[in-house]
């Protein structure tokens, strides 16, 4: 039986749930066989199956700020430096429109409908080298993050930008103590054990902004 490829392409981008409710419609208005076996496809190879995100309310308690956990399908692209190799750029956003199912808690206490929906939510993070001194050393560090979230029924739209600059390197350092009681009693040497003498020994550098 041959399918109409535009009718299966515009199913496939809506929800599952919402393609199972067209495929109820076609059945219980006995459409064609056409239309009955485009929705069947769009169900199985909907691109939003694989997202089932739930609203939530903020985690640190802001008013009428709200977040969704759940496992969301995305996509995304690198940018690679073709000489040294260094990842310059990295885009990601969400694969087509995400519905978000909304509990029955949030709909009672904000009168929210059973679903919202994330039309967009792109993200772009950019690297740039910094480089430190004493001792001499390239890093590659975040520069901006650019971030765009659009939705719909209810929930406001954000855009933000980040930029980060004034990074500064520091360098600490450990100390272990041993002494020839600790050894003598088997023990392993340490700064659990109180014990006098001094060695010291390098960490990794960290880097804040």
């Amino acid at each position: 039986m041959k399918v109409k490829i535009d009718a299966v392409v515009a199913l496939t981008h809506i929800a599952e749930d919402e393609a199972r409710v067209q495929l109820d419609y076609a059945v219980g208005n006995a459409a064609s066989p056409e239309v009955r076996l485009a929705a069947i496809q769009a169900v199985v190879l909907s691109a939003r199956r694989a997202s089932r995100p739930e609203l939530i309310e903020d985690e640190y308690g802001h008013d009428d700020c709200f977040d969704w956990t759940g496992p969301v399908a995305v996509a995304g692209r690198l940018w690679i430096d073709a000489e040294t190799h260094d990842v310059l750029r990295l885009d990601r956003h969400i694969d087509g429109p995400t519905d978000v199912r909304v509990p029955p808690r949030l709909q009672s206490k904000y009168r929210f409908p059973g679903w919202l929906t994330i039309d967009r939510d792109d993200m772009t993070l950019r690297f740039k080298p910094v480089t430190f001194s004493d001792p001499d050393e390239t890093l590659l560090l975040p520069e901006s993050i650019e971030s765009l979230t659009v939705l719909r029924t209810g929930l406001q739209s954000t855009r933000r930008t980040q930029e980060f600059s004034n990074y500064r390197r520091f360098l600490p350092s450990s100390r272990i103590r041993e002494d020839d009681r600790c050894v003598g009693h088997g023990r392993i040497a340490g700064a659990r054990t109180g014990c006098p003498g001094v060695t010291p020994s390098t960490i990794r550098p960290f880097v804040t902004a």
